[in-house]
C-alpha cells in the first residue's frame, strides 16, 4: 500500500511555532512519501486532497504545529490501516498532534458527499465530523492507548496562546526534550500524568459578574442564603481596560456576561458585548430573561445577528407558580416568556433556554423539555450547584465521575467581580481567597497567582472538598 503524506498549513499559527516539526522525519521513517502541495483551507478541500494524491492508495494528514508526533503509535496505526484495509485510520484517546489521519483516497469522494450534504465546516476535525454523522458508512480503524490523558483534553498543536503557553511548560520536562530519539509518547505521558500541574494553560473561559443587580433573585443564586451585596455596576469603561488586558493575554477566548441576579439589568451590558465582538471574543450572556424592554429586545436582536453571540435564559419552569417559587424577585412570568419566545422565533441558533435540575421542577422537565422543543433543540438541563454547602441540597440523585480529576475551572478560567477583583474561582462567593485586581495589577501577575491553587487543589485543597462542580467544563 503506498501512502502520500500532506502537510496542512492551513489551520496553523507559523508565528507561535519556535520548533522543528517532527512529521517529515516521522514521514522518513514510515516510508510516506511527503508530497509538496500547499491544500487550501476552503470548500474544495477534501476535492484538492483527492486531486494532489493521485496514484497513491492512502494519504495521512498531518500538521506543521504539534511537536510531538510519534514514530511509535504512528507505525502501529499503519500497520492496522494496511492489515484491515480500512476506509480512516485514526487516535481516539491521545492528545491531539501524536497520531495522523489516514484516508483511503478512494474514499475522499464520499466523505465529501457527506461533508457537503451535512453543512460541515472544513477545519482540522472535518475527518472525525464526516463520519460521525454515520459510523457505519466507512470501515475506521481506532487507536486506542492505555495512558489515560483523555480526560485532560490536551491539544498539542501550537494553534492558540493557551496551547502555546501550555507547551512552552512541557518542553522542559526530560521526556519531551529527548522526544523522538530516546523517548516517545509513552514516556512523555507518564511525565504528563507525573506533573499534572503543567496542564494548568491561560484561560480559555473570562467570567465577569457585571452586576449584583438582583442578587439572589432565584433560588439557585448563591446570595439567595446570604446577605445581599450593595448594588455595583462593573462600569462599561473598566470592562473596556480588563478586556484590553484579556485581548493582549489569550486568543480567542469566550467572554461570559453573567451575574448571579439579572444581568440584563446593567444598563451597559449590551454595549459591553458589542465590545466582546469588535475585539474579535466569543460572548456569551446567561441571565433571566423578565429585564429586558422592547427597545433592549431590539438592540440584542441586532446584535444576535453575529454567531459569535450567545445568551442562555434562566427561565427553569414554563409553569407560572412553579417559576415564581424558584424566581421570587423576578418579574412576572408572562414577560419572561414573551421574551424568550421573542429571541427563539428570530434567533434560533443563538438562543438557549436553560433550567436548573433541582427537587422542586424535576418532576416538570419533560414538561419543559416538551413545550421548548417546538422551538429549538437548544435546551440546557443546568446541574444545580450548592456553592460548597452555601445552598441547601435541592439535587436529585446527586452524581461525580467514580474517579476526581483536576478542576477544569481552576485549570482555564477566570472570574472577575464587579470591582475587578479575581476570587480563586466562582465558587469562592465570599471573596477568601482574591488573586488580585484587574483594574490595579496586570492580568499576567494575577493569573500566575492561581498556580499556587491549582497545585494545592491536585493534593487534595482541602477547600474543595465540598465543591463538586470540577468536572463541569466551559468551551
Amino acid at each position: 500500500m503506498r501512502f502520500g503524506g500532506l502537510i496542512i498549513n492551513s489551520f496553523s499559527f507559523p508565528e507561535q511555532v519556535d520548533f522543528k516539526s517532527p512529521v517529515p522525519a516521522v514521514f522518513k521513517q514510515l516510508g510516506i512519501e511527503l508530497l509538496d502541495q500547499d491544500i487550501k483551507n476552503n470548500d474544495n478541500f477534501l476535492q484538492n486532497i483527492y486531486k494532489a494524491t493521485a496514484g497513491y492508495d492512502a494519504v495521512v494528514i498531518a500538521y506543521p504545529d504539534s511537536p510531538y508526533y510519534s514514530f511509535r503509535e504512528n507505525e502501529r496505526l499503519l500497520t492496522n490501516f494496511r492489515r484491515y484495509k480500512c476506509d480512516f485510520g485514526f487516535a481516539d484517546n491521545y492528545p491531539q498532534g501524536v497520531v495522523f489521519e489516514v484516508i483511503r483516497r478512494e474514499a475522499l469522494p464520499v466523505m465529501d458527499n457527506v461533508r457537503k450534504q451535512n453543512q460541515i465546516a472544513v477545519n482540522r476535525a472535518v475527518f472525525r465530523n464526516i463520519i460521525e454523522i454515520d459510523v457505519n458508512m466507512f470501515d475506521l480503524e481506532n487507536l486506542y492507548t492505555d495512558k489515560q490523558l483523555r480526560v485532560f483534553r490536551i491539544s498539542f498543536f501550537a494553534d492558540s496562546l493557551q496551547n502555546k503557553y501550555m507547551l512552552d511548560r512541557i518542553a522542559a520536562l526530560p521526556a519531551a526534550k529527548k522526544y523522538g530519539r530516546e523517548t516517545d509518547f509513552p514516556e512523555l505521558a507518564d511525565a504528563l500524568l507525573a506533573n499534572r500541574h503543567l496542564l494548568r494553560t491561560l484561560p480559555k473561559y473570562y467570567e465577569f459578574e457585571v452586576t449584583t443587580r438582583g442578587a439572589g433573585a432565584y433560588i439557585y443564586s448563591p446570595y439567595y442564603n446570604l446577605t445581599r451585596p450593595e448594588t455595583a455596576d462593573l462600569s462599561l469603561s473598566d470592562f473596556k481596560d480588563i478586556l484590553g488586558q484579556i485581548s493582549s493575554f489569550t486568543s480567542n477566548a469566550v467572554i461570559g456576561l453573567n451575574s448571579y441576579g439579572h444581568t440584563l439589568a446593567h444598563k451597559q451590558l449590551l454595549s459591553m458585548a458589542e465590545a466582546v465582538l469588535q475585539n474579535g471574543h466569543n460572548c456569551l450572556i446567561e441571565s433571566t430573561p423578565d429585564q429586558l424592554d422592547p427597545a433592549g429586545r431590539e438592540q440584542l436582536h441586532s446584535l444576535l445577528a453575529d454567531a459569535k453571540l450567545r445568551i442562555i435564559f434562566y427561565l427553569d419552569a414554563v409553569d407560572p407558580e412553579l417559576y415564581k417559587y424558584i424566581h421570587p424577585a423576578g418579574k412576572d412570568f408572562k414577560t419572561a416568556m414573551e421574551n424568550v419566545e421573542y429571541f427563539l422565533l428570530r434567533r434560533q441558533h443563538n438562543t438557549y433556554v436553560q433550567a436548573v435540575k433541582m427537587k422542586c421542577n424535576f418532576d416538570h422537565l419533560v414538561e419543559f423539555h416538551k413545550y421548548f422543543s417546538k422551538f429549538t433543540g437548544n435546551i440546557i438541563i443546568q446541574k444545580y450547584n450548592t456553592f460548597r454547602d452555601i445552598l441547601p441540597e435541592r439535587r436529585i440523585n446527586p452524581m461525580q465521575p467514580l474517579e476526581k480529576i483536576d478542576c477544569w475551572h481552576l485549570k482555564r478560567e477566570m472570574f472577575i467581580k464587579p470591582d475587578g477583583n479575581v476570587p480563586v474561582c466562582r465558587q469562592d462567593i465570599k471573596g477568601e481567597h482574591i488573586l488580585g485586581n484587574l483594574l490595579k495589577e496586570d492580568i499576567h501577575n494575577i493569573f500566575s497567582r492561581g498556580e499556587e491553587y491549582f497545585s494545592r487543589h491536585i493534593n487534595g485543597w482541602d477547600y474543595c472538598q465540598n465543591c463538586d462542580e470540577y468536572y463541569t467544563y466551559n468551551f
